[in-house]
């Protein structure tokens, strides 16, 4: 407050402040009634109305950040005593003067209490923001106001649009997919593929939207989109039981009607087997919508609905007994399939026992003991490691009648001559030594053994 003010403080109460300040705006000096007006404000800080003209005539002074804070003010204010048309009116005027002072903070309670029509001014702060580079304020402005209109598919559009343009991936496919369940709770399918798809170009493995797109191509009478998402969907999650029941829906609008039996029946009896009774039924209801003027195709549904029995299991077999009662084994119970390859493992069941009953006892036989033990590979031929060879003095040899004896400290040494070949069979002889003793021994009439 300057001199003038406080000068003017010290001899008027609030109402001559306000009344002094009227004739110098009046007067065509704002600056003056900008003060006189904050002094009034000093001592009714609560007043909106004094607060209103000290923010008009900061506006007459350009000073358009200090106008925007006094009018957030007026506007929290109104919104305060739940006018909440004149504060939103003022709020319009804050993003128009300075949407900087425009921030989650500071209006996030007060556009709760307006209520969705509030979304608007959320939109317009977070476009403000945005384009001054505010990412943070725009960001948040944004989630107030998805926060504010939970019904408004647009806002999470524009959400995922910001988070995808900051590289926040997950943020943006969270918001798309709130935005397809907005968009086909409101029946608005041609808007649903184009969320969708986008959502898939960030997260091609998003289950929910593989489920859900490929019925509303159907919706829309695009089969063969259908069954294309459908491929996507199964190499996701093979076996999901909804994309069996979408192919078969998908067959059925086309016309193959065969092949969408043959696929309900499939998927029908799956669910019966693994105890799911009551889904295989209320997807045969569902069916039932599929081709509404097609009797043949209700006919075979109908035929689905009933559950098949079972095939009857084979009559046993006869088996003769002695006159004592005990079981003659057949030789056909001991019939063993053919044994598996090493890699694959061998399930027994009950049919791999055999009983073998006694008048004493009962022995129990498994099938696999009755096989029969495969040979033990043949040996593998001993690798014979040369022996170093070493020259023989033809002094330490001696014959003997037929034998061939050599004088050394390694012991004795056998070698067999080969009649046929004359050739003798060892390893660390001297051959050009000792075949003119071979030759001696071979003279005789039979082979000969010379130990050396």
């Amino acid at each position: 407050m300057n001199g003038y003010a406080q000068q003017a403080f010290t001899a008027h109460g609030p109402g001559a402040y306000e009344a002094e300040a009227h004739r110098w705006a009046l007067a065509g000096r704002p600056d003056h009634a900008a003060h006189l007006y904050a002094a009034a404000l000093d001592q009714r800080p609560d007043d909106v109305r004094v607060r209103m003209m000290l923010a008009d005539c900061l506006v007459r002074c350009n000073e358009m950040a200090a106008a925007a804070r006094e009018y957030l003010q007026v506007a929290l204010g109104y919104a305060a005593h739940r006018r909440h048309a004149e504060a939103m009116a003022i709020c319009h005027r804050v993003l128009q003067l300075d949407p900087s002072v425009f921030v989650y903070v500071a209006v996030a309670d007060m556009l709760r209490g307006i209520g969705r029509s509030a979304r608007v001014l959320c939109a317009r702060a977070a476009e403000a923001h945005l384009a001054a580079g505010r990412m943070a304020d725009g960001l948040n402005m944004l989630r107030l106001g998805a926060e504010i209109d939970a019904r408004n598919p647009e806002v999470r559009r524009r959400l995922a649009t910001l988070c995808r343009s900051q590289h926040m991936l997950r943020d943006a496919v969270i918001h798309l997919s709130e935005a397809g369940r907005l968009l086909l709770a409101a029946g608005n399918n041609a808007e649903y593929v184009e969320v969708a798809e986008e959502l898939l170009s960030l997260d091609p493995r998003h289950l929910e939207t593989l489920r859900e797109l490929p019925r509303v191509y159907l919706r829309v009478g695009e089969p063969q989109r259908a069954v294309a998402k459908l491929s996507d969907l199964m190499r996701v999650q093979p076996g999901d039981t909804v994309g069996y029941e979408i192919l078969a829906q998908a067959f059925a609008v086309i016309g193959r009607i065969d092949t969408s039996l043959s696929v309900l029946e499939r998927l029908v009896s799956e669910l019966r087997v693994t105890g799911r009774t009551k889904q295989a039924a209320e997807i045969l209801a569902r069916a039932e919508r599929w081709r509404l003027d097609d009797a043949a195709f209700a006919t075979a549904l109908a035929a689905l609905r009933a559950p098949k029995a079972p095939p009857p299991p084979p009559p046993a077999r006869p088996r003769p007994t002695t006159a004592e009662g005990t079981v003659v084994l057949d030789i056909r119970d001991l019939v063993v399939p053919a044994a598996p390859a090493h890699d694959e493992e061998v399930a027994l069941d009950a049919t791999d026992l055999v009983d073998l009953v006694d008048r004493e006892v009962t022995v129990s036989l498994r099938v696999d003991m009755l096989r029969a033990v495969p040979p033990p590979p043949p040996p593998r031929p001993a690798v014979v490691t040369p022996q170093p060879t070493s020259p023989i003095d033809i002094d330490d040899i001696e014959i003997e009648d037929t034998q061939v004896r050599r004088v050394g400290p390694s012991g004795v040494t056998n070698l067999v001559f080969d009649e046929d070949s004359a050739e003798l069979l060892g390893q660390d002889e001297d051959l050009q030594t000792l075949r003119m003793v071979a030759r001696h021994l071979l003279a005789g009439p039979a082979p000969m053994v010379a130990t050396l």
